[in-house]
């Protein structure tokens, strides 16, 4: 029936053409409507829902030139956006106040749910089948596509075309608001009804009217928005993407395809139970967390640099790779929606031990041993004492204190103290000391008796004229400077003990 009446109304249109007015279908001013667009923001942003009053095309333009993330595609018209601060305050250097108002300040997006929109030119479809045209033939706009579109001058009738468009919206648990527009116009001369559709393919990529559909309008405005029921939200999704499908048997030329959603998507939960290893091992740091079930991935921080992504299901990690002393751990858990919160301890290998502090050997204090002492320090186990380079001996907890009396005499030697425990030794601290002297060995010969106070009384009396200065050193017993009587005395009571 219908194919006989476009016969007719071909013919009277062929007769009659002089009378048609032709040229391209003009936009109509859109009234002041919902907010359905939001620049790109970071989180800490000042939110501001503005109202733009543009209705001349140099306005338009200017707004739409100055600030393209507003995705103004109306033309002339009222628009209500939500700028964030760093778009907000550039305003005043676009266009004047009088044509834009704030309506309201520190705008919160209702239910904190996540918001997609994105537009897609006809030019920009995924895919076609029928016959489909380019060239806009009946619109002002150059990025359009034409379903059902045939240019021969000798038939009239309508062909039959269909395309569509692929929507990648972020990831999410749950959708709670899906609309779809689409801007265009039927094509006909004379457009007695329509025959165009919109539908989205299911997730097996098919389409059929059973699912849901539109019919949208022979005129050129904006068919939409429309809501999508709930109950098909499950089966949407053409190779994961939402994907509108535009058919016709009627040059429709679609100029852009719009889809909004509000979704919902939970980032994990805050991992619990995350704990570090303080003072455990001497080379490593265990880590443990109770197991996230909305984790598909973990990612470990170690000082603030990631140092190891985990999978799913993992509740235990050893670092291996770790400096000694304190570290501060940090874990956060990762899925399709985003990241969570940290999680955050300090852990540590068994403390470095610090070096023995005043270390000292005895200086002449002893003619055939070094008494050597230090400082006690927390944490040890015991000390190494080292003589020359040479380990002696080790001495246990908390002792500080060594006798040397594998020693010559009056000689000199460096002894060094390291601390240990269970994780090894310290750096050493030093001190040199001396074996003494045995005063009034005047002949050298480790003893004291007859023969040296022979060679006393002989440098007193002068009988030895040119004494050595070890000699006379070793003959001053009461160390006043002056060899005499008195130190042949105490010489004779030392031997007589």
């Amino acid at each position: 029936m219908k194919n006989n009446i476009l016969i007719l109304t071909f013919i009277s249109s062929f007769i009659f053409s002089q009378n048609i007015e032709e040229g391209p279908i003009k936009k109509e001013f859109v009234e002041p409507g919902k907010v359905d667009a939001l620049a790109p923001f970071s989180n800490d942003e000042t939110l501001y829902l503005i109202q733009f009053d543009l209705p001349n095309d140099s306005l338009y333009n200017l707004v739409h030139e100055g600030l393209p993330e507003l995705d103004l595609r109306n033309g002339p018209a009222s628009y209500q956006r939500i700028l964030p601060e760093h778009l907000y305050v550039t305003l005043p250097t676009i266009i004047g106040d009088n044509f834009y108002r704030i309506i309201r300040e520190n705008y919160i997006q209702p239910d904190g749910r996540g918001y997609f929109v994105q537009y897609q030119y006809g030019s920009q479809s995924s895919g076609t089948g029928g016959e489909v045209g380019y060239g806009c033939m009946c619109t002002d706009g150059s990025d359009c596509l034409i379903i059902g579109y045939n240019d021969d001058w000798w038939d009239p009738l309508d062909y039959y075309g269909e395309a569509w468009w692929s929507f990648n919206p972020p990831p999410h648990e749950y959708i709670d608001d899906l609309q779809i527009t689409v801007q265009g116009v039927q094509c006909d001369d004379l457009p007695l009804w329509s025959e165009t559709y919109l539908t989205v393919k299911r997730n097996d990529c098919s389409w059929a009217s059973d699912q849901w559909q539109a019919e949208l309008s022979i005129n050129y405005t904006v068919n939409g928005p429309y809501t999508l029921p709930q109950s098909i939200y499950d089966n949407i999704f053409c190779d994961g993407a939402i994907t509108p499908v535009i058919s016709s048997e009627d040059n429709y030329s679609v100029d852009f395809v719009k889809v909004e959603m509000y979704y919902t998507c939970d980032n994990p939960a805050t991992p619990s139970g995350f704990s570090a290893s303080s003072d455990l091992n001497c080379t490593d740091i265990e880590l443990s967390w109770d197991n996230n079930p909305d984790a598909e991935s973990y990612v470990l921080y170690r000082d603030g640099i990631a140092i190891m992504p985990l999978e799913a299901g993992t509740i235990r990690y050893v670092d291996f790779d770790v400096s000694p002393g304190e570290h501060n751990y940090c874990l956060e858990a990762e899925n399709f929606c985003g990241t969570s919160y940290q999680s955050c301890d300090v852990g540590s290998t068994v403390p470095i031990l610090n070096a023995p502090t005043n270390v000292s050997a005895s200086d002449g204090t002893y003619t055939s041993s070094i008494y050597v002492s230090w400082d006690d320090l927390n944490n040890e186990t015991g000390y190494k004492i080292y003589r020359d380079g040479i380990w002696l001996g080790s001495t246990f907890e908390n002792q500080t204190e060594y006798l040397d009396e594998y020693v010559d005499d009056q000689s000199e030697y460096m002894y060094c103290i390291a601390s240990m425990n269970e994780c090894g030794e310290s750096i050493q601290n030093c001190d040199s000391g001396i074996t003494g002297f045995l005063m009034g060995d005047l002949n050298d010969d480790s003893s004291i008796d007859v023969l040296d106070v022979v060679l006393m009384v002989n440098i007193i009396l002068e009988f030895n004229l040119d004494p050595t200065d070890y000699e006379l050193f070793i003959s001053d017993l009461n160390n006043d400077s002056f060899i005499n009587v008195q130190d042949v005395i105490l010489l004779i009571n030392s031997i007589l003990n």
